[in-house]
């Protein structure tokens, strides 16, 4: 029940994924088995922030924490922290964010877990393009991209190149963010993936604005990467 439900998380089939997981977690609870139960109540927490349900995301991953930190391993831990830094990114507090990024990035090296590294690096790039910190924003963007296209992880570099858009559109570079952007679509499309296009699309109306072509426009910075 967790790989199905895993699996329909990275179809962005939420509905399925959460009737999925929480028999997951009822079945992990009857087991006895701390470590599973943790990690269902972790990525039942992450969709919760995506669908900006974000009491009932702290209420998940204030259970799942202190289980995975009894029972996981370093690579559990880094994954209920991944959950726990995208809700605060949701709540606004970025700060809270990336120092829980920062700590999950940590035990995420300790366990040589590459792909939740790349997630971990693309976050933090976001993290600091919010707060307008861009050079740190770039330099984890670009980590990120290429750890991502190592993996072969095509939606983690559509990801990567749209931070990178963002931080090109604050130095008025807007061929550079155009290119970045419209390649990102191009992946999303090719996936038949929703998430994430609307951020590409808000970027791209910024540099349509810029132009003159738009009334208005403004990039908003609002997605975490995926789950590991």
């Amino acid at each position: 029940m967790l790989a199905a439900g895993d699996l329909a998380l990275r179809q962005d089939d939420y509905t399925r994924a959460v009737e999925d997981l929480e028999a997951s977690r009822s079945l992990y609870r009857e087991a006895q088995d701390r470590r599973g139960e943790a990690y269902a109540l972790s990525i039942l927490g992450w969709i919760a922030s995506e669908r900006n349900e974000l009491e009932r995301a702290r209420e998940l991953l204030e259970e799942s924490l202190p289980l995975s930190r009894a029972a996981g391993t370093a690579r559990d831990v880094s994954v209920v922290l991944n959950a726990v830094a995208t809700l605060e990114l949701h709540r606004g507090e970025y700060a809270r964010a990336a120092t829980i990024a920062e700590e999950g990035l940590s035990l995420a090296r300790e366990a040589g877990d590459v792909r939740s590294i790349a997630i971990y690096t693309i976050n933090l790039a976001l993290t600091a393009a919010v707060t307008g910190n861009y050079e740190r924003a770039e330099m984890f963007g670009r980590e990120a991209q290429e750890m991502h296209r190592e993996l072969a992880d095509v939606s983690g570099v559509a990801l990567a190149n749209i931070l990178l858009g963002y931080v090109a559109l604050s130095r008025n570079d807007l061929d550079g963010t155009e290119e970045l952007c419209a390649e990102a679509v191009r992946i999303y499309r090719e996936r038949g993936q929703i998430s994430g296009v609307d951020f590409a699309l808000d970027v791209l109306a910024s540099v349509a604005a810029a132009r003159g072509r738009a009334p208005g426009g403004r990039a908003a910075v609002g997605h975490g990467c995926g789950f590991p």
